[in-house]
């Protein structure tokens, strides 16, 4: 994993699109074509916030993330098992032509090795409560259901996990 470069940045938008085709065929309305957007992957790569899973050998890339402490205020509705400042997982994605090969581990593993270099105590994350892949490779890894969140009225509800680090 590195932090992003701005000629990852159409890479990565080409990778939204096909997650957001799947994403329609699935009826899962959690990202479309105006989010993630570019503006918001170059702003997060600004900050120094997006890391990318690059392939070594033909430079594609595999998958990506965007880690912070900033979180929904929305979070704060629910009881979290810590009070503390969290490391906070935002817009990962795997490439569909790499799933199926442990990048999404991967990828958490590396968000969780940030979070201890950061100093936090624990990750939290949210995903569609109809997003079932990410769903389960949050249970897999060990993330704990917290509970749910509506970011706005119109949107369905997402589930939120924290795991301990």
């Amino acid at each position: 994993m590195r932090k992003a470069k701005f000629e990852d940045l159409e890479k990565i938008m080409n990778i939204i699109k096909e997650i957001v085709q799947e994403m329609k065929e699935l009826n899962n309305p959690q990202w479309n074509e105006d989010y993630p957007n570019f503006n918001r992957f170059k702003k997060d790569m600004d900050r120094g916030e997006l890391y990318v899973l690059e392939n070594k050998e033909n430079g594609e890339i595999e998958g990506f993330v965007c880690l912070n402490c900033e979180e929904a205020k929305e979070y704060s509705n629910l009881e979290w098992s810590l009070e503390e400042k969290a490391l906070n997982i935002h817009r990962m994605g795997v490439n569909p032509r790499y799933r199926q090969r442990g990048k999404g581990y991967y990828i958490l593993n590396f968000a969780e090795k940030v979070g201890k270099e950061l100093g936090v105590s624990h990750l939290k994350t949210d995903t569609y409560i109809g997003n079932i892949k990410m769903n389960n490779l949050f249970i897999k890894f060990g993330f704990k259901y917290v509970g749910k969140v509506k970011f706005k009225e119109e949107n369905p509800e997402f589930n939120c996990y924290e795991k301990i680090i």
